[in-house]
């Protein structure tokens, strides 16, 4: 008998490869208001993305890391001043609120 058939094998277990994952902040200037995503993917991919089904001009406002619950976290503390979905009035208060929280707020 062999050395290789007197082993024995373990079984492996997978794990999964995750890319980190920030909270961008989306702008657009026509509708005055902010979209909050989550996600993987480059800012550039997102804008690009939302744009096709977009007629105003979006670009990204600011990028951080973070998890879904500071993405509920923006949009809670932001309720006030929501729009639909994850958009989000742009006004002085939004602004002051995601500068002054951003270092809270990376994870």
């Amino acid at each position: 008998m062999s050395n290789y058939e007197q082993m024995t094998f373990c079984q492996v277990e997978q794990v999964p490869i995750t890319t980190p994952k920030k909270i961008h902040i989306i702008r657009s200037e026509q509708q005055g208001a902010f979209k909050v995503v989550l996600s993987s993917r480059d800012e550039a991919k997102i804008v690009s993305e939302l744009q096709k089904g977009n007629p105003s001009t979006l670009s990204a406002y600011m990028s951080f890391g973070g998890t879904n619950d500071t993405k509920w976290t923006i949009l809670n503390d932001c309720k006030e001043y929501s729009l639909h979905g994850d958009w989000i009035a742009d006004n002085a208060a939004v602004r002051e609120y995601l500068n002054s929280q951003l270092n809270v707020l990376v994870c």
